[in-house]
C-alpha cells in the first residue's frame, strides 16, 4: 500500500511548474474583466468581485457580469461613477457585443467608414484595436 505524504507548497514546486501572473491572469480572466478594468484605474477588483458574488452570485455561472448589477455593486462600494455621452480615455466600455470590458483609449474611422476603437487591455497589459462597425452603441461607465 502505497503511503500518502503531505506536502508543502514549497514541496509541490518540484511537481508543477509554478505560473506567472500573467498565466494566471489568462485563465482566470474571462469572468473577471471589469475587475481587472477597476484595478487599473486605482480600485480593487477584488473588491468589486466580493460584493458582486455577495449580491448577485458568481459571474462565472452566471455567463459574466450584468452590466446593470455591475453599477449597483459600485454604487454599493461607494464608487463615483457616470455613464458618459461621450466616450472619453480611461472609460470603461463593452466590447464584442457587450461580452467584454476594457479601457477606452481613443477611436476613429477605417478607409469603408467602420469604426476602430483602440482600447487597453490591463488582462494582458497591452493596447488593441476592435472594429466596432459601422453604427456601434457602446456602453461605457466613466469612474469619477
Amino acid at each position: 500500500m502505497k503511503r500518502i505524504k503531505k506536502l508543502t507548497l514549497n514541496e509541490l514546486e518540484e511537481y508543477f511548474d509554478v505560473l506567472s501572473e500573467d498565466e494566471c491572469r489568462n485563465i482566470i480572466g474571462g469572468w473577471y474583466c471589469f475587475s481587472y478594468c477597476l484595478d487599473y484605474l486605482g480600485i480593487p477588483g477584488e473588491y468589486f468581485n466580493l460584493y458582486y458574488g455577495a449580491l448577485y452570485g458568481s459571474p462565472e455561472y452566471a455567463g459574466g457580469v450584468n452590466g446593470e448589477y455591475a453599477l449597483s455593486v459600485l454604487t454599493q462600494m461607494g464608487v463615483s461613477y457616470s455613464t458618459p455621452e461621450y466616450l472619453g480615455t480611461g472609460d470603461i466600455i463593452a466590447i464584442n457585443d457587450g461580452t467584454h470590458a476594457v479601457i477606452y483609449d481613443s477611436k476613429w474611422k477605417d478607409n469603408e467608414g467602420n469604426v476602430i476603437i483602440r482600447y487597453y487591455e490591463p488582462q494582458v497589459n497591452e493596447y488593441r484595436e476592435y472594429n466596432a462597425g459601422k453604427h456601434p452603441t457602446i456602453e461605457a461607465v466613466r469612474i469619477n
